[in-house]
């Protein structure tokens, strides 16, 4: 049993490690300039370009980032509450 949890914590070690790799890909990718929006027969399509002009691609959504840029997140407002009364 000892060995099994080992092995499970090695895995989730690697499994830290690899995913860490996709964030910090995202954070050394090139940011976009400006944005060119293309009125298509399918509808607005937008293109992110760098400075020189050349498309950078669809942005990439690092779920690492996305859980920390929740933790920002405002609390949703408390509800007033309601007194229950005996009738």
């Amino acid at each position: 049993m000892t060995g099994f949890r080992s092995l499970i914590g090695i895995c989730l070690a690697l499994l830290l490690a690899l995913t860490s790799l996709s964030l910090a890909a995202a954070r050394a990718a090139p940011r976009p300039v400006d944005r060119i929006v293309l009125c298509t027969g399918f509808g607005l399509q937008t293109i992110e370009v760098d400075a020189s002009g050349h498309p950078t691609g669809p942005p990439h959504i690092c779920p690492d980032g996305i859980a920390a840029l929740a933790a920002l997140a405002p609390a949703p407002p408390a509800l007033p509450v309601r007194l229950l009364r005996a009738r």
